[in-house]
């Protein structure tokens, strides 16, 4: 983490520093999981973590692994309770990275979750139900970008992003686009059982 920090400060122009950087943002993540597994603080390896992925995403938000260090991020406002947080760190993510479409489906999925949250009162008010539709339509949004781009792989996460977003294209009465998601995407069982995918 030391050498990424100290390519990034004295030589950000070279060769490898984008790389070095985002290696040094997944050691301290991976240092931040360890001791929050022990209990120990994590404020200042956090604190470093952001500090880093900022950096990157500010000078290189086109890079693949501008994408892999935004997710970070994502994952740490998300942690923190923080949608707008998330929602900034997307928005600083080039359209044409290839990590944009998982980080769309990350937060798409979490502001569904949200806005289901709102309204899990007994009597939610007003404003509480005002809020869901503004997550629900952000969560629509996201997921139908998310889910429109080119996968790689298909992961589970992408069947739980299908599946949220049937729900809601449903909710909408949006049967044509439910079925089709349901039965002509990557993501449609049936297809996935014709192709004897486990």
């Amino acid at each position: 983490a030391l050498i990424g920090q100290f390519l990034l400060d004295r030589f950000p122009n070279e060769l490898g520093t984008a790389e070095a950087a985002a290696l040094a943002a997944q050691a301290l993540q991976q240092l931040v999981k360890s001791r929050r597994a022990d209990n120990l603080p994590v404020e200042v390896e956090q604190r470093q973590m952001v500090h880093i992925c900022n950096q990157v995403l500010e000078k290189w938000p086109e890079r693949r692994e501008t994408g892999d260090v935004a997710a970070m991020l994502i994952g740490t406002e998300l942690d923190r309770k923080n949608l707008t947080g998330a929602a900034e760190v997307l928005a600083r993510l080039a359209a044409d990275n290839p990590r944009r479409p998982w980080a769309e489906l990350r937060l798409g999925i979490a502001s569904l979750q949200e806005a289901d949250a709102l309204v899990r009162v007994e009597e939610p008010s007003a404003e509480a139900l005002q809020q869901r539709e503004v997550l629900r339509q952000q969560a629509l949004e996201l997921l139908l970008s998310a889910m429109q781009a080119p996968a790689a792989e298909i992961t589970s996460f992408h069947f739980v992003g299908a599946a949220n977003l049937a729900q809601l294209l449903n909710d909408q009465q949006r049967y044509a686009e439910t079925v089709q998601l349901l039965e002509d995407s990557p993501t449609a069982g049936l297809r996935r059982i014709e192709q004897n995918d486990p």
